[in-house]
Parts: structure tokens; sequence; C-alpha cells
């Protein structure tokens, strides 16, 4: 609240119930910048802030459904509103029918509001959000108000992590490396890829999951060319390529690791030479964050010698978003890609994917590796390290778990 300019308030609202069928929704997943500031885990949620109202006690504001017997009946009690204050620790909590009232009185004290439109880069969405929906309806209500962006705050807080946070990414980077661990026992030819999505999703649910960053992927054979295919309805074929990513999320915090495996268990010559290509790329990139870096300097570096690898395997005009990704690093926390600053250096405390890859579709065949890492004043610190990601220790791996 206290980068918010003076004379404005904040709205921030939770997301939308999705129907899967017409008859059920989706399983609810809140919007990841309300959770950080609420812990409230429920839809038909709303924080208004307004730090220098007038309003004595309605600095924070938290408004929450009023408990509904038909919907307790169906999915169990919802939160009262002592419970939300305790689990927020905000002290003011209404019922969301008071919410118009309030917010009035509240907007005509403020002259600036705070909205938190969507600034995804990689998942953008036609369908409107409610923050959005919200926002038009606000500036057709006080149209002389002046109007900001929540994000480009948010995305300062959210770009470098407390310890607790990057102790709850840990916990989901553990829960992706019993799923790892898991797929790779059900690694060999013959085998479905859904019986190692099965797996991996066993071991992550028994684990304490709350849920997955994205679909589990597993890809073999010429599926390996495609970083987001996860149909997962192939058999692994001998002497081919597997390649597995795992994303979870547990106490609204993500993780995401990928590792590519031979199916039976060994990488033929070629499979090792570009499988140590991109294991090179993945120690590079990772020495690569460090505080006073960017984003930008980190792709460029890692971009050259994956094109450079690309000429030893007979690629002289690689493509990018073909022969190797578009981008390699991303910031990761609430969400699987966290909004940031792009050109901002990095900073101790900033927790980022790096995920090289090599594509070589006249090969029908590509590597992808990633590692989540924490930038500290010390250096790169590699998370997901008990992972095992050099072509040895995989093939060790599979041998020791077959």
């Amino acid at each position: 609240m206290r980068q918010m300019q003076d004379d404005s308030i904040a709205v921030f609202f939770s997301n939308d119930l999705v129907s899967s069928n017409g008859e059920t929704y989706h399983r609810y997943r809140q919007h990841p910048d309300l959770y950080y500031l609420t812990g409230i885990n429920q839809p038909e949620t709303v924080l208004v802030l307004a730090p220098k109202t007038a309003k004595q006690g309605f600095e924070e504001v938290l408004f929450i459904r009023r408990p509904d017997t038909r919907v307790a009946n169906l999915r169990g009690p919802g939160m009262d509103l002592q419970q939300a204050a305790q689990l927020s620790g905000i002290r003011q909590v209404c019922f969301l029918d008071e919410l118009d009232d309030c917010l009035h009185e509240l907007v005509l004290l403020a002259r600036r509001i705070y909205i938190n439109s969507r600034e995804d880069r990689h998942a953008y969405s036609e369908a409107p959000a409610r923050d959005l929906r919200f926002a038009e309806r606000l500036m057709r209500l006080y149209p002389a108000h002046k109007y900001h962006r929540a994000q480009p705050i948010l995305k300062k807080i959210g770009m470098v992590k407390s310890a607790p946070e990057v102790g709850l990414i840990g916990a989901a980077i553990d829960l992706a490396f019993a799923g790892m661990r898991s797929a790779a026992k059900e690694i060999r030819p013959s085998r479905q890829e859904q019986e190692v999505e099965a797996a991996i999703s066993s071991a992550i649910i028994t684990g304490g999951a709350h849920g997955l960053s994205h679909p589990i992927r597993v890809a073999s054979g010429a599926m390996t060319l495609y970083p987001e295919y996860d149909t997962n309805s192939n058999v692994l074929m001998d002497k081919t390529l597997v390649q597995v990513q795992v994303g979870v999320m547990y106490a609204g915090y993500n993780a995401s690791i990928a590792r590519t495996f031979p199916v039976n268990g060994s990488f033929t010559a070629r499979q090792r030479a570009v499988y140590d290509a991109v294991e090179s790329c993945l120690q590079t990139g990772m020495t690569s964050l460090v505080p006073g870096s960017s984003i930008p300097e980190c792709e460029r570096q890692i971009r050259n010698q994956l094109e450079v690898a690309l000429e030893s395997f007979d690629v002289m005009t690689a493509q990018i978003g073909v022969h190797f990704p578009t981008e390699c690093f991303s910031h990761i926390g609430r969400n699987l890609r966290d909004p940031h600053e792009a050109y901002a250096p990095l900073q101790s405390g900033m927790v980022l994917n790096c995920s090289p890859a090599i594509y070589l579709p006249n090969e029908n065949f590509g590597v992808l590796l990633r590692n989540v890492i924490l930038v500290t004043d010390e250096g790169p610190v590699n998370l997901s390290a008990a992972i095992a990601s050099s072509s040895e220790h995989v093939e060790e791996m599979l041998g020791e778990l077959v």
C-alpha cells in the first residue's frame, strides 16, 4: 500500500468459477494476486485497499460471499466473517452484498482507482476477467476519476521472493522431484505415456500438491519436438527419448521441472551428443543468473550457445521457435510465469526457470531440460539440484529405479 499514490484506492477480485460441462465446475483456483494479498481461496471475494482514506478503519476491507445453505449443502460450508479476518489478517471484513455501498463511499473520498488488469504475456485470454468487467463498470459510474494499473506495483513486489516464498517454491519442487522419480520407474519400451502420467499424478497428489502448474506432459518419440504436447497417448518405443515435464502448485506457489530420458535406459551416441549440448547450455544459463544481469542478456548468451551447438549438428540456419525455444528464462512463483519487468536487472531473491532445448525436426526428436534457480548475492542456487540432469546421472537413475 505504501507504493500507492495519495487519495487512491485499489480493488482486487477473485477468479471466476469456470463451468466444465454445464453441470459442474473446474476445480477452483484463486487469482494469484488476491491469494497473495489475503490468503483467501474461495470465489466471490473482493479486496479493497484505501490506505489514506478519511473513513477510519476502512484502509483494508475484505468482502466475502454471504453463507448460502444451498451452496453449503453442495460444497461444504464457506468462511464466516471471523474466519476470514483470522486467515487474512484484515480486521474489516464484510459480506459481498455490502460492496457497492461501501465502495461508493470510498471512491468518492478518493481521486484515483487502481485496477488489477490482466497483463499475462503468455496466456492471454479473450474472456474478460472479473477485474476488467468491474473496471468498465467503475469507469462508467466514475468517469472523472483517474485510473491506474496495479500490475507495475505487483510486479515489483512479486519479482523478489521472501525466504518463506522460496521455501514454498522449494516444497513444490520436492513434489515435482517425487513425480519425476515415479515417472522414471515407469519408463521402458512398450509402456504407455499415460501410465507414466498416472505414476506422476499419484506421487504428487499423495505428497500433498494443491494442484498442477500445467498439465503433466509425457512426450515420447517425435512428440519431443513439441514442448506443450500433453495428450500423453502414445507408446514408448525402444531407442527413442521421452520428455517429462512436471509442474506442481503448493500453497499458491509453483514449480516446473523438465527432464528428457532414454526410453530403454541408455542414450544412443547421437542422443547423448544433443543431450549433453543442452545440459551444457543449462549450466551456462544457470551461472548467468547473477545480480545486475538481465533476462535479455541471459537469453542472448544461451541463444548463442544453442546456435553453435546446432551448427555442430548440421543445422546451419537455426530458427527460433523451431530448433530452440523463443525464451529460455522466465520468473516463477505465484504464477507459472510471473509477470515481471522484462528489462529490470536481476536481484537477489528472484526465482527463475532456465529451460534450454534443442529440437531436430529432421531427426524426429528433441531434448528439453528445466531447472528452477534462485538468484543470490553469493551466486545462483539450483533449487532443483536433487533431480539429476547430466546424461550419466540420468542413466544411473533409470538403472536404479527400474
